[in-house]
């Protein structure tokens, strides 16, 4: 409605009813203003409740969800009508279930207005939500809390992103301690050997400078020992290597598993002679096996290896292999030293003193186990080891049968 200019402007002195009437009139279209914009400002606060792109719910005094908006049924996956049923414990995961509770007691003593935490709830499914909860509370003219109101934001994907990159970073770092701890007894283990052949092969050119030929057999023998050490060592790390970075792929094919253990065994039958040790060969089984022929060689390499090392003068080591249900078992024992039960754990991890010598002060490559662990993974199998002290060890691997 419009005043006009007539109405406003009075050409002649207007009577007392005439001033009334105005009067009268001004104070309803007033009224009748302030009414509009009342219903305008609830019409926009309802629209903006509805429509937020966050889940806002009001909550009376004893956590009770009077109203909810479409985004807290995108939250929580109930309807409407639904939440508005519910109380806030209903949804609250167990080990946040105190606080509402809380807030609701603090901001009813009038000590606490808004508050504003991270908190899991449960989703209609089943599944835990995450959720960043901002809390007010609505106060009367006398200050008492008449309810709350909250905005909900899910926050689970975030929460999930921030776990992952958590766990990433301390697997990086355990990664990054390990690399250079295995670098550095890698370079200290390829040192030794150096060393011995480099001052032996210096001594052993003086021999024959001075014609004393009576420890060249001594000081060639070292050399040599220390060489192969240097060898196997490389052999191992090259290996390890190509599996750690994919350039060594699982190629299972079907070959004669008597005929390889017969090709690495032979490997060994001069340092088992120079000990005087038997190496005897157990199995009764199918010829073919579906494996990677290189990497069941560099695993029974390694086994046969270690078990000479640790195995005193004249003694056995024995190779058998059977089959057990699904899965052929491997068995490479010897009755020599023995193992400490505390270090048995630690053989297949990267550790400060990972290589033991032998009988007679052989010192393995340090790398032969773990690589020999990780071959056996990669055919889906297991590894373990059964010891005791001055009896002997058996190093034990399965492989599942492929036919």
């Amino acid at each position: 409605m419009k005043l006009t200019e007539i109405d406003c402007v009075m050409v002649d002195k207007p009577t007392y009813e005439e001033l009334e009437k105005k009067v009268a009139y001004l104070h309803h279209f007033i009224n009748k203003m302030q009414s509009t914009n009342i219903h305008n400002e609830a019409e926009l606060f309802r629209l903006g409740f509805e429509n937020a792109n966050i889940g806002m719910c009001l909550v009376d005094l004893k956590g009770n969800l009077f109203k909810v908006n479409a985004q807290m049924t995108k939250i929580f996956g109930y309807s409407i009508e639904e939440l508005e049923q519910m109380n806030v414990n209903d949804i609250t995961h167990p080990d946040f279930n105190t606080d509402s509770p809380e807030f609701i007691k603090n901001a009813t003593e009038g000590t606490i207005s808004n508050t504003e935490f991270e908190k899991n709830y449960f989703h209609k499914n089943g599944s835990v939500i995450t959720s960043l909860v901002r809390s007010s509370s609505v106060m009367d003219e006398e200050n008492n809390a008449l309810f709350f109101i909250s905005h909900v934001q899910d926050i689970t994907d975030k929460k999930n992103a921030e776990k992952i990159l958590l766990e990433q970073k301390e697997e990086l770092q355990k990664l990054n301690s390990e690399k250079d701890k295995f670098f550095s007894i890698i370079a200290h283990d390829l040192m030794n050997p150096f060393n011995s052949i480099i001052s032996f092969s210096n001594l052993l050119e003086e021999q024959v400078k001075n014609k004393e030929y009576d420890e060249i057999e001594v000081f060639s023998k070292i050399i040599h020992q220390s060489s192969q050490r240097a060898m196997n060592l490389l052999i191992n790390l090259m290996e390890w290597s190509q599996s750690q970075t994919g350039r060594m792929d699982y190629n299972p094919v079907f070959f004669d598993l008597e005929s390889l253990i017969n090709e690495v065994t032979l490997l060994f039958s001069e340092i088992s002679k120079q000990k005087s040790i038997t190496l005897k060969k157990s199995f009764a089984l199918s010829k073919s096996i579906l494996a990677d022929r290189d990497m069941i060689s560099a695993v029974l390499r390694n086994l046969i290896s270690n078990a000479i090392k640790f195995t005193k003068n004249e003694g056995n080591v024995i190779i058998s292999v059977v089959e057990n249900n699904s899965n052929l078992v491997f068995s490479i024992s010897d009755n020599g030293v023995g193992i400490e039960q505390e270090r048995i754990e630690k053989l297949f991890q990267f550790t400060e003193n990972y290589s033991t010598l032998g009988t007679e002060k052989e010192k393995g490559t340090g790398l032969g186990l773990i690589l020999c662990k990780d071959f056996i993974e990669k055919h889906n199998g297991k590894i373990w080891v059964d010891s005791k002290i001055e009896k002997g060890t058996t190093i034990n691997f399965s492989i599942p049968i492929f036919k």
